[in-house]
């Protein structure tokens, strides 16, 4: 469980500045873009949290859909997104749509931290401080993954759902029905 909540925060600021860096990269004016996309972020981390309610039955399969999502839209964002550019050089809707990945990616972050704090209700602190830890890690080790290039850092981060699926599923396997209805045929 610590192994997952330090590479969730990590994978989810990792997407974050990955935005940032490729607005800034086509659009210029670096300060203003990555502003916008840290507070965008950090407001859709908040409205992302009240997406989850109290209890819920199933809080480990809705954190893999949730993470499913995130690998799909997070990890393939700057594929598709640079491929929009490449296809409709609108400046003004490309930066449209990036603000809008971020939003949905904030949105879906924001809902991991609540579900992994219904999972284990008894290490609040512990995950909340490995959360920021996560984060961190994330913040200094982007600027050297940023050397190899935008688009491998994302692709190696679209796999985070299947970390958190193998360590979840090492620590308490659910019944193979379970497992179908959760990811969706992928496994």
């Amino acid at each position: 469980m610590v192994f997952i909540i330090a590479i969730l925060s990590f994978c989810s600021l990792v997407y974050e500045l990955q935005l940032a860096q490729l607005l800034a990269s086509l659009l210029g004016n670096t300060v203003y873009r990555y502003s916008m996309i840290v507070g965008i972020y950090i407001a859709a981390l908040g409205f992302g949290a009240f997406f989850v309610k109290g209890e819920t039955n199933n809080k480990i399969k809705k954190l893999f859909r949730v993470e499913i999502l995130l690998s799909v839209l997070g990890g393939g964002s700057i594929l598709y997104l640079e491929a929009f550019y490449l296809l409709f050089p609108n400046v003004y809707f490309f930066a449209f749509l990036c603000y809008l990945t971020v939003v949905i990616i904030g949105l879906l972050s924001g809902m991991e931290l609540p579900l992994l704090l219904n999972i284990k209700k008894d290490k609040t602190t512990l995950i909340i401080g490995l959360n920021y830890f996560g984060a961190f890690i994330g913040a200094i080790l982007f600027p050297l993954l940023f050397f190899i290039n935008l688009l491998t850092p994302s692709l190696i981060f679209s796999l985070n759902p299947s970390i958190t699926w193998s360590l979840l599923h090492l620590r308490k396997p659910l019944p193979p029905r379970s497992v179908s209805l959760c990811s969706g045929g992928f496994y």
